[in-house]
């Protein structure tokens, strides 16, 4: 039997925001292999002389990769408003968006 909408919602929900609030070293170590991986990656494009990231996890950490991992509060916050959205939804599972535009 398939999952409602709003229990599936929920669990993906339940699942983002514990990942976000992980702060562990397992998290950091993580984030620090991805970054590795994407230097190696980027230094074999012919001309490359570094790389710049902007998005998460490259902010997460300080220039030196160190501190504290924050806890992206807007991450969880937009988490919640899906709660919302599949509470509101008059559909019972998730429809890609040319049937949302249809009914």
């Amino acid at each position: 039997m398939k999952d409602s909408l709003k229990q599936w919602t929920q669990d993906l929900v339940q699942a983002s925001n514990a990942l976000e609030r992980n702060t562990s070293d397992l998290k950091r170590r993580y984030f620090l292999k991805n970054i590795e991986r994407f230097n190696q990656i980027a230094s074999t494009i012919r001309g490359s002389r570094g790389s710049f990231g902007t998005g998460y996890p490259f902010y997460a950490l300080s220039e030196e990769l160190q501190g504290p991992i924050p806890v992206i509060l807007e991450q969880i916050r937009y988490n919640d408003e899906l709660i919302e959205y599949a509470e509101n939804s008059k559909h019972d599972q998730w429809i890609c968006e040319e049937c949302l535009s249809r009914s």
